[in-house]
């Protein structure tokens, strides 16, 4: 999901995300755990995207009913505030738009440098385990052949049993 899915639902529940609230009820609690389900970064999102979403259908309709009042008065500055409009609510969506993508994109890096980092380590350990496992096996081998020959077994049948 995204921010603006988040934030859409928290606008129609007419609720507010209750990030500086200290002890949650029990509905907030999951007002809370919804919204991190549908943008796990929200917390860090919503100061700097608030914003952008603000400018929804509710504050179309109030534009476009002054605009409607002001018909009344003249044609001509219906045309002209109604074109002011339209590029206003294109430039907003536009911005939106580009921010939201950003900071879709560069948390998308983030995500994919994390995880080529921990992809990187836990090859690292794979390897030094690997490693670890041949140096036992080198030593076990190694005092396995030394006990046959303490017994008293030949060279040649402890080279048949365990080759070097």
């Amino acid at each position: 999901m995204t921010f603006q899915a988040a934030h859409t639902w928290l606008r129609q529940t007419r609720a507010e995300y209750p990030s500086t609230i200290d002890n949650l009820t029990l509905e907030q609690e999951g007002m809370k755990s919804h919204v991190l389900q549908m943008c796990p970064h929200y917390e860090r999102l919503e100061p700097v995207l608030a914003a952008y979403v603000n400018y929804d259908d509710h504050t179309a309709s109030a534009s476009a009913s002054q605009s409607n009042e002001a018909s009344a008065t003249s044609s001509s500055d219906v045309t002209v505030q109604v074109g002011d409009d339209v590029d206003n609510v294109g430039a907003k969506s536009l911005r939106r738009q580009n921010v939201e993508a950003a900071v879709d994109d560069s948390i998308d890096d983030e995500t994919k440098a994390q995880k080529r980092r921990l992809f990187e380590l836990e090859c690292a350990r794979l390897q030094s385990e690997i490693e670890t496992r041949n140096v036992q096996l080198v030593l076990e081998k190694t005092l396995a052949r030394k006990k046959l020959l303490d017994a008293g077994i030949s060279a040649e049948e402890v080279d048949r049993i365990f080759p070097l």
